[in-house]
């Protein structure tokens, strides 16, 4: 596992990323970006973290539109942290936004177990 980290040397410039960015937190007019909001999430960092390149949501379209893909063993590597650092989110800001939906506490859980072995079988 460690030697994924050696992946994240492949960044070498960070770039403003919203990294909750999903049709929800997009205001479109005309089909043009009109407005984005949520950005407690927003961070400088590796492109590859937007959430349109996770285990959730990956699609071509969006790939195409970005201008970036996932293709390289780097890459690929790098996205296999961020996916298990986004789960890990999930789960904890259950706790400390005090949810009480437990449906979403289990789905939660139930994400990040499924996440770990994700991260775990990479590469193997």
């Amino acid at each position: 596992m460690r030697e994924r980290f050696g992946s994240l040397q492949g960044v070498r410039e960070a770039r403003l990323i919203h990294w909750d960015l999903w049709d929800g937190n997009l205001f479109v007019e005309d089909r043009k970006i009109t407005g984005i909001i949520d950005f407690e999430r927003a961070l400088w960092g590796d492109p590859l973290m937007e959430y349109y390149f996770s285990h959730f949501a990956r699609t071509s379209s969006f790939e195409e539109g970005y201008g970036l893909s996932i293709c390289t063993d780097s890459q690929r590597a790098r996205r296999s942290l961020y996916d298990l650092y986004f789960d890990l989110v999930v789960y904890i800001e259950c706790f400390y936004r005090q949810y009480e939906n437990r449906e979403h506490i289990r789905w939660a859980t139930e994400n990040l177990k499924r996440g770990w072995e994700r991260f775990v079988a990479f590469g193997e």
